[in-house]
């Protein structure tokens, strides 16, 4: 299967090339290095974009029992260890974020979209799903992304949804990478 990954940030360097406020654009730039970050497995670079005590909210991540967990990570540990586990479950290189709505202002960007990005099996597992942990599977499902930026334009940390149906569902899309 083959994920093109340059579609992730095609629609925010599109609206970043085109915003004329300052402290906007200041934001969307800090969002693509994110991402960018993300994208090349660079933790490092991925921390550089965060204030010292990030707040991290992942919702909806769903487990086999079907119930639906929500993650906190605070500060700069709980973020680096969320990140270090994030890169060995996903392939990050493979995502596919189809960013589809876009809003910004001095405050942050959210965004929402359609994300596609395989899971290793053996991640699932530690979810308590019953997948081949030598197979890697296909996430496919709606995010929504806060972004909250600081007055220095440093990413406070993110509030990430994703749907839920993605993960009930992981386990009918194995995928050959």
């Amino acid at each position: 299967m083959k994920i093109d990954a340059s579609v992730t940030t095609e629609n925010l360097k599109k609206r970043y090339n085109d915003e004329s406020d300052p402290v906007v654009k200041r934001n969307f730039r800090i969002v693509l290095d994110h991402i960018e970050a993300e994208l090349n497995g660079d933790l490092e670079a991925i921390l550089a974009t965060l204030v010292p005590e990030p707040i991290y909210h992942v919702y909806n991540i769903t487990g086999a029992d079907g119930v639906t967990h929500t993650q906190v990570s605070k500060g700069r540990e709980q973020t680096r260890e969320m990140y270090v586990n994030a890169l060995k479950a996903k392939s990050p290189q493979l995502q596919r974020y189809t960013m589809t709505f876009i809003v910004a202002d001095a405050g942050g960007l959210f965004t929402d979209g359609v994300l596609q990005v395989p899971w290793a099996g053996e991640a699932l597992r530690a979810l308590g799903n019953d997948a081949d942990p030598k197979a890697s599977y296909l996430y496919e499902g709606r995010l929504c992304n806060l972004w909250p930026v600081n007055r220095d334009g440093l990413l406070l940390g993110e509030d990430i949804y994703f749907d839920p149906a993605g993960f009930r569902t992981i386990l009918e899309r194995k995928i050959e990478l």
